[in-house]
C-alpha cells in the first residue's frame, strides 16, 4: 500500500471515530466528561502519532506537510493532557474541541485553496465544509451556552461535522 493509501486509511478512522464520539455525546451527554476526556486523549494521541508519521514519510513536502508536524506535536501534548488531568480539563473541555476544531477546519480551508489552484473540481466543497467547521469552533471557544448539558451536545454536533468534513476531504483529496 502506497503512502498516500496509508495517508487515507488513517485519516478515515479517525474521522469515524470522531462522528462515533460526537454521536455519542449528542445522544447521552449527562455522562462522565472525565471519561470522554480520556477517550480524546487517546484519539488525539493517534492523530498526532498519525500526522508525525505522515510528515516523516512524504517525500515531497508542501508547506501543509510542515504543519502536519507542528499539529501532530499539539495534538500529542493535548492527548497527554487530556489522560493525565481528565479533572482539570472539563471545565475547558468545550473550548478546547473548539480550538482542535478551528485548526483542523483551518487546514481544510489551506487544503481547498491548494485543490483550488491545482484545479480541481470538488474544492469549493472543502471550502464550504472547512468554513462551517470554523464557524462550530469558534462558537465553542466562545461558548455562549451555560449549561454544560447543551454544550456538550454542541461538542458532539462540532465532532460529528469535524468528522464528516474530515471524510469529505478524504475522498474530495
Amino acid at each position: 500500500m502506497n503512502l498516500l493509501k496509508k495517508a487515507k486509511a488513517g485519516y478515515l478512522i479517525i474521522s469515524i471515530l470522531y462522528i462515533v464520539l460526537g454521536i455519542c455525546l449528542v445522544a447521552f451527554p449527562d455522562k462522565s466528561l472525565e471519561t470522554i476526556c480520556l477517550i480524546i486523549g487517546i484519539i488525539a494521541l493517534v492523530v498526532g502519532v498519525c500526522k508525525i508519521t505522515s510528515f516523516f514519510l512524504q517525500k515531497n513536502r508542501r508547506f501543509s506537510a510542515n504543519l502536519d508536524f507542528v499539529s501532530g506535536i499539539f495534538s500529542i501534548v493535548a492527548g497527554a493532557i487530556l489522560i493525565a488531568r481528565p479533572s482539570f480539563i472539563t471545565n475547558l473541555f468545550p473550548v478546547i474541541i473548539g480550538i482542535v476544531v478551528i485548526i483542523d477546519s483551518a487546514f481544510k480551508l489551506q487544503t481547498a485553496f491548494e485543490l483550488r489552484a491545482d484545479r480541481m473540481k470538488n474544492w469549493w466543497s472543502v471550502l464550504l465544509i472547512a468554513a462551517v467547521g470554523l464557524i462550530f469552533g469558534f462558537l465553542l471557544v466562545f461558548n455562549p451556552f451555560k449549561a454544560n448539558h447543551i454544550a456538550l451536545i454542541f461538542v458532539g454536533i462540532s465532532l460529528i461535522i469535524d468528522g464528516i468534513e474530515n471524510l469529505w476531504a478524504v475522498f474530495s483529496v
